[in-house]
């Protein structure tokens, strides 16, 4: 990214006063209500960077709502539709959703409706077979692909579950929202670009495919100022993703501020003005300690040079991810709440379920930076795949039992 550059030899203190001037009434003009929704927002250009500053409002404005249309799968259900550990979720264009289940080891294919079509592939190290899936994603052609860390391999199916081929992956990493696909049929694949390094940040990055599985090149994970190498509880972390577009999607939890890097070098950033940090309650940080200290105890783990520190505030941003649409959820910090979960305390203190927990909520951003909105999910929700305003995701019960669920947004 290229910054602008001014000779301030020959700007004097009136030239630049009035420069500022100029520069404020302009990014004032660019306030908008032009739809008439509540949003206002802010445009800047600095370089070959475009910076959308939400300063109020939103598109969607308060009246945004989530309506649950379809639910695979619940605690009594038996047969294909009963799910134990659901770790990846595919929708193709026509709404049809792939699902893996990790206890039963079965890639299943479910209709728009939520009737079960076929299972395909099945365990094994032939060909069309797969020893273990974390990832699915739909090719630009409408095949399905499946990240299978085990065999290091990305497999690829047609819709009827004929297998196609499958691509050598230069990575055995076990990772959700590790496989990725755009528009122009480029897949992409986070991996390990190096050796795992003690008291050290694991070597990551992206790997690109063309459609014929060819390998075109390694992107290393993007690097941010302020980022610890290992970071704990509650420390901001680096967050990236791939768009629909081809875009690099990138961020740093500590501010709020979102790049899209596309393909052609000029980025659009994307901010929100107002969003203060919400904090960490001392009850809760008393028991993050208590766990993170029992576990630099334990004989398998390589304690630290300094002793660990749970923040007093929450990263602004948790997690990033990238709509079908090319629209862009970013997911913040709620307030924690006690759960009323009972806790088994004959299990090691390093190893008990956290009783404080948050629920998700996204703001959601059109790929040119307006603010559409926020969407808070149900409790144990959590989203997988995004277009346009249906959200496929997993519900879980309080028997921890996972459940399939497309909502639909809508405005009250």
């Amino acid at each position: 990214m290229r910054a602008p550059r001014f000779h301030s030899a020959i700007i004097d203190a009136r030239l630049r006063t009035a420069w500022i001037s100029v520069v404020v009434l302009i990014v004032t003009a660019c306030q908008s209500s032009e739809t008439g929704s509540s949003e206002r927002f802010v445009r800047e250009t600095r370089g070959d960077t475009t910076v959308i500053r939400t300063v109020a409002g939103s598109v969607w404005g308060d009246s945004v709502r989530l309506v649950e249309e379809l639910r695979i799968g619940r605690g009594e259900a038996e047969g294909p539709t009963a799910f134990g550990d659901i770790r990846a979720i595919a929708v193709d264009p026509g709404g049809e959703i792939y699902v893996y289940d990790g206890s039963s080891q079965q890639l299943r294919m479910f209709d728009s409706t939520g009737r079960y079509l076929r299972a395909i592939g099945r365990v094994g190290s032939g060909p069309g077979e797969y020893r273990d899936v974390t990832a699915l994603a739909i090719h630009q052609t409408g095949d399905l692909l499946a990240r299978d860390p085990a065999l290091q391999q990305i497999h690829r199916y047609m819709p009827t579950g004929t297998p196609v081929t499958s691509w050598r992956l230069p990575s055995g990493l076990y990772d959700a929202n590790s496989l990725m696909t755009d528009t122009a049929g480029i897949v992409y694949a986070t991996i390990l670009t190096g050796p795992i390094v003690p008291n050290a940040p694991w070597p990551m990055g992206t790997t690109r495919f063309d459609s014929s599985g060819r390998l075109l090149d390694t992107f290393p994970a993007p690097r941010w100022l302020g980022a610890t190498s290992d970071p704990g509880p509650y420390d901001p972390e680096v967050l990236w993703t791939w768009g629909a577009s081809g875009d690099q999607v990138t961020a740093f939890g500590a501010n709020y501020k979102v790049d899209l890097r596309h393909p052609n070098g000029t980025v659009t950033r994307i901010e929100r003005s107002g969003v203060m940090p919400v904090p960490v309650p001392e009850a809760e940080r008393a028991e993050l300690m208590a766990v993170l200290e029992a576990r630099q105890q334990e004989p398998d783990e390589v304690g630290g040079a300094t002793p660990p520190s749970i923040p007093r505030e929450k990263p602004l941003l948790r997690a990033i991810l990238s709509g079908l649409d090319g629209r862009v959820w970013v997911r913040t910090s709620l307030a924690s709440r006690s759960s009323d979960v009972t806790v088994d305390t004959s299990l090691p203190l390093a190893r008990r379920p956290r009783r404080w927990t948050e629920d998700f909520a996204w703001d959601v951003f059109e790929s040119t930076g307006r603010y559409l909105g926020r969407i808070t999910l149900p409790t144990r929700a959590e989203p997988h795949v995004m277009r346009g305003d249906r959200i496929w995701g997993i519900v879980r019960d309080a028997d921890d039992v996972p459940s399939v669920v497309r909502w639909k947004i809508t405005m009250k």
